[in-house]
Parts: C-alpha cells; sequence; structure tokens
C-alpha cells in the first residue's frame, strides 16, 4: 500500500497547482450542491387530535391575536373560572414564571 500512496504523493507534489485547484473546485462544488440539495425546516407541526392542537384551534376560534405567540400558554381553571380572584392570582404567577 505504501509504493501507490509513495507514487500519488509524488505526482501531488510536482504537480501542485493543478492539485489545488482541483480541491478548491471540489470544495466550491460541494458546497453548491449542499446549498442546492439544502435542508428544508419546518416549525408547522400539527398533531390532530391532540389537546394542545385542541387549545391551539380555540385560542385561534376566541382570541386570533393572541392565538399565535411565540411560546402560547394554555390555563384551566380546577373550580370556577380563570378570571375569578383566587385563580387570576395563580395564573398571574404562573405566567410571570
Amino acid at each position: 500500500m505504501t509504493g501507490p500512496l509513495y507514487r500519488l504523493g509524488g505526482v501531488c507534489s510536482r504537480h501542485h497547482w493543478p492539485v489545488i485547484g482541483l480541491w478548491l473546485l471540489l470544495a466550491v462544488a460541494l458546497v453548491v450542491g449542499a446549498n442546492a440539495a439544502g435542508e428544508q425546516n419546518s416549525d408547522n407541526l400539527t398533531l390532530p387530535g391532540t389537546g394542545s392542537t385542541r387549545a391551539q384551534n380555540l385560542l385561534k376560534d376566541r382570541l386570533p391575536d393572541q392565538a399565535y405567540g411565540t411560546n402560547p400558554m394554555v390555563l384551566k381553571a380546577g373550580d370556577g373560572k380563570l378570571s375569578s380572584s383566587k385563580n387570576k392570582r395563580r395564573s398571574t404567577t404562573r405566567s410571570s414564571r
């Protein structure tokens, strides 16, 4: 195995400018190919039938201005209404964390 590698090294050292050009050409081709193939990202994930999807749909229907925040949070009152004094204090504490 050392013989062929020795000859390859000799050719590369004698013809260093064409070898450097080939490496640069290969690097450019890889970058162009990677950009052409690209990685398509999407954060549009829906999981039909789950509680979070139902909550998002409820927010979209009833509170469209607040529906698409960066970190939507859904609160549910254990008893009574969320706007009652006891639950309002708890919800304010939770959302400020």
